[in-house]
């Protein structure tokens, strides 16, 4: 009996003192998580002297429960025992995730220790179009192998027999882990695709493809006007700007393999593979990109390494980091008049004067990217902000024309896809074809109502409205009222409205203004188009009215995603589906300025 009672006396000491190197453990663990806060904090404060400080406290708190967790003989005894091995093995699995976040903090800010400026701010200069790429390429392996080595939440230890104190814990360090690795990932795949596009890898050639609003087609404006950016070392520099006429082809361009047949058959009447004007008519640019690359090929005899899409509003993104500039004939253009300045002042400062019209948003396009170029940027913050924005509301879209390249574009959301073909989702784009200029003056409408309820047929109602606010009677600038043929009148708009929807959908029933044409449904890389023409006259709107039949949709999981096109004045959605059982409806009203996802995640 008495040596029962001196090995149950141990065990008590043991277990006293196992459970105080616990309670360190625990401590250390919060040290660490808030340490990793303080750092991000005083990184946005400008304290990088601060932060690293703060990153390396993190790094010897996280070892010194590491060591407690591996080394103290107590635990080591108690590591066996059924729900003590359960709950030692899983803080041993998220100490060494915090040992992780920790080391990779000091070793990160130290390598960024070169864009450390005066102030105590790290930032990315560019002096007449050289980036740090030493620096960069330093940062580029650090970032990814943090990003690929941290778990995220879901990957937590999980076990009936861990206790409630340790669960905490795990999810403490578990969504700090979340958190850092979605930095990570977002600053590498940053980095990786400026250091590639800047010719890290050799010499690169760029297609800036320049849309105008004010004629739509289904990615953006109608290219008008075309640039080239090349970059070799890290340094980019502007080769040439011109016309889109300058690249007129004789012979359409090899269609890529990426390019959907059913795209292809859509449009074939339109030359989307010869016609600069028409080359951009699907909407989802990852195929149109190509396309793109292909037809600069075909008109210069060399390859073009990626193409950039950008628009009035897109160029209002890039002034904001870059300031005005000044152009011959405008004057001083800004962020804030560039916009009116390419697509209705122009028009009007040069009524009859045909080549100095045409080449306003492309002389004002050049002005830009030249002035990005060969200015002095001690910071691209500002640029980085205003690209991501004009990004997310697609006024720009990149494609690269290596896979592996374009899989950062993919990560940053810079690739302009739309939604896989069968997922729930709408974005409606209305082509111009009348030649005038009317998209300035154009609002759209799309009002959807009815029943997602899962695993049953949709029933939805999708009613289009599209405005043409432009005065009435007014006939000059003929540039933008037109018209330019005999069977249109001035101001009237004369186009194609595309209602993208899930594959599978059916009309049931189609009303309204349908005189022009009836509603049909075609198909553009698997995905569901419902297709009408219009004609609007000036001051005045129509409205069509389509009931939709859908194909069942999920239960737990569902979502429906509603992507904007990059137009003047953004299409304003009215969203209700009934998603029955109790289940809240999906909702939304507004101007869709970007993509806006919703998610069902009851069964």
């Amino acid at each position: 009996m008495r040596v029962g009672l001196i090995i149950g006396a141990v065990f008590a000491v043991v277990a006293v003192t196992a459970t105080l190197r616990l309670v360190q453990v625990a401590r250390d663990l919060r040290a660490v998580r808030d340490a990793l806060n303080t750092a991000e904090s005083q990184l946005k404060a400008g304290q990088p002297a601060a932060a690293r400080q703060s990153a390396l406290k993190a790094e010897v708190r996280a070892a010194h429960a590491a060591t407690i967790l591996h080394n103290r003989p107590e635990l080591t005894i108690l590591y066996p025992i059924p729900v003590i091995h359960q709950n030692l093995a899983a803080l041993r699995t998220v100490v060494g995730v915090a040992l992780r976040l920790g080391t990779a903090g000091v070793s990160i800010l130290q390598t960024a220790k070169p864009l450390e400026t005066p102030d105590g701010t790290f930032e990315v200069p560019m002096r007449a179009g050289a980036l740090p790429l030493a620096t960069i390429n330093r940062l580029r392996p650090d970032l990814r192998s943090l990003a690929e080595s941290l778990p995220v939440a879901a990957e937590a230890p999980k076990s009936r027999l861990i206790l409630p104190p340790v669960k905490d814990l795990n999810k403490t360090v578990y969504a700090q882990s979340t958190l850092r690795r979605r930095q990570a990932l977002t600053l590498s795949d940053a980095l990786d695709l400026l250091a590639e596009m800047s010719g890290s890898n050799g010499p690169a050639r760029f297609l800036v493809a320049v849309a105008n609003a004010a004629e739509m087609r289904g990615t953006g404006g109608m290219i008008l006007a075309y640039g080239q950016l090349t970059s070799a070392d890290g340094t980019f520099s502007l080769e040439r700007f011109g016309g889109i006429d300058d690249l007129a082809l004789k012979d359409a361009a090899p269609t890529p393999p990426t390019t959907p047949p059913d795209y292809l058959s859509r449009f074939a009447d339109l030359s989307p593979t010869k016609a600069w004007r028409n080359a951009n008519l699907g909407g989802d640019f990852t195929y149109i990109g190509p396309v793109l690359e292909s037809m600069y090929d075909k008109a210069l005899g060399r390859p073009a390494d990626g193409v950039i899409q950008i628009d009035s509003m897109g160029l209002a993104a890039l002034m904001r980091g870059t300031g005005p500039v000044e152009v011959k004939g405008l004057g001083t253009v800004t962020a804030d008049n560039v916009v009116r300045v390419t697509l209705s002042d122009a028009y009007t400062r040069f009524p009859t004067e045909r080549t100095e019209r045409q080449e306003v948003l492309g002389d004002v396009a050049e002005a830009v990217f030249k002035k990005l170029v060969t200015g002095a940027y001690p910071s691209l913050r500002p640029l980085a902000t205003a690209l991501v924005d004009a990004v997310a509301e697609r006024r720009i879209m990149l494609h690269l024309a290596k896979p592996a390249e374009q899989r950062h574009v993919a990560a940053l959301a810079a690739e302009g896809r739309l939604p896989l073909s069968g997922a729930d989702m709408a974005t409606l784009t209305v082509q111009n074809f009348a030649g005038n200029k009317l998209d300035y003056y154009l609002d759209t409408k799309v009002k959807l109502t009815g029943d997602r309820r899962p695993g049953s047929l949709g029933r939805v109602q999708a009613e289009v409205t599209i405005e043409n606010t432009a005065p009435r009677g007014s006939t000059s600038p003929v540039y933008v009222f037109g018209p330019f043929s005999r069977s249109f009148t001035a101001g009237q708009y004369v186009g194609l409205a595309s209602l993208y929807v899930p594959a599978g959908t059916s009309i049931r029933s189609a009303r309204g203004d349908l005189s022009k044409g009836a509603a049909g449904v075609s198909a553009e890389a698997g995905r569901s188009v419902i297709t009408f023409p219009v004609r609007v006259n000036a001051g005045s709107r129509i409205s069509v009215v389509l009931d939709l039949q859908l194909p069942p949709g999920p239960g737990k999981g569902y979502r429906l995603d509603l992507v904007p096109a990059s137009r003047v004045r953004p299409t304003t959605y009215d969203v209700r589906f009934e998603r029955g059982d109790g289940r809240r409806p999906i909702t939304f009203n507004g101007p869709l300025l970007r993509e806006r996802v919703f998610v069902d995640s009851s069964r």
